[in-house]
C-alpha cells in the first residue's frame, strides 16, 4: 500500500541519493533562499493530479490508482552557460526518474520545458508522470 505521503517520500529519497551534491536543492515545502546563491539549483515538487477507483470489494481490498507529477524547477545562472548547463542537469534529473519503479511508485515519461531567462536565472522545468496504488 502506498499513500501520497509515502510516494512523496520515496521520490525525495531517490532524488537525494542520486542527485547527491550536483547542485543545491529544495523540496516544495522547505524554506529556501535563492537570491544569494551563486550556483545552479533545483526545486522538486510531488503533486497528485488524478485518482480513480479501480475495484470494488470489502474495506481494505478496494484498489485506487493514483497519478501524480514529479516536477523539477531547475534554475541555472543565465550569464554563465545557463541553457547548456540546464540541459545537462535536466538530463540527469530525467534519468533519475524516467521509466523507473521504486517504493511503490511507477514513473513514466519525462518532459523538459525550457522556460528561459528571467533576471540572473535561466529556468527549465522537468515533469515526470507517476502512478501508485492505494488500497482502502
Amino acid at each position: 500500500m502506498t499513500t501520497l505521503n509515502e510516494a512523496r517520500e520515496a521520490v525525495y529519497d531517490r532524488f537525494r541519493t542520486l542527485w547527491a551534491d550536483r547542485t543545491p536543492f529544495t523540496f516544495q515545502n522547505d524554506k529556501f533562499e535563492s537570491k544569494a546563491l551563486k550556483d545552479d539549483w533545483i526545486r522538486v515538487s510531488v503533486l497528485e493530479t488524478f485518482s480513480a477507483q479501480e475495484t470494488l470489494g470489502p474495506t481494505g481490498a478496494r484498489r485506487f490508482r493514483r497519478r501524480g507529477r514529479i516536477f523539477g524547477q531547475l534554475f541555472t545562472l543565465a550569464e554563465e552557460g545557463g541553457m547548456a548547463n540546464s540541459g545537462g542537469h535536466a538530463h540527469v534529473f530525467r534519468g533519475i526518474f524516467e521509466a523507473t519503479s521504486f517504493g511503490g511508485v511507477d514513473c513514466n515519461n519525462a518532459v523538459v520545458d525550457e522556460v528561459g531567462p528571467d533576471g540572473k536565472w535561466h529556468q527549465t522545468n522537468i515533469s515526470i508522470i507517476f502512478d501508485y496504488e492505494e488500497f482502502k
